[in-house]
């Protein structure tokens, strides 16, 4: 997979897509009882644009080894 920073085209692309107005268009869809059901094909049109501009919010797993000690400090506050 390549890394660094985006070509300026693809740059571009994404700064094409108007990413907000996807997710309004698709919340609205779900939301409101009357609306109508977006079709397959155009639904399939807004995930693949949004791919393109929205990170993957999968869960990441780091393992790593140490040899030796770890100091660890965590520190928790709670707020109202």
């Amino acid at each position: 997979m390549p890394t660094g920073t985006p070509a300026k085209s693809t740059q571009k692309i994404r700064e094409l897509i108007k990413t907000e107005e996807l997710i309004t268009l698709v919340q609205k869809n779900v939301l409101s009882p009357r609306a109508k059901p977006i079709n397959q094909t155009k639904l399939h049109a807004i995930k693949m644009l949004l791919n393109k501009t929205l990170p993957d919010l999968k869960a990441l797993e780091q393992t790593i080894s140490v040899d030796g000690e770890i100091d660890l400090n965590v520190q928790v506050e709670f707020l109202d």
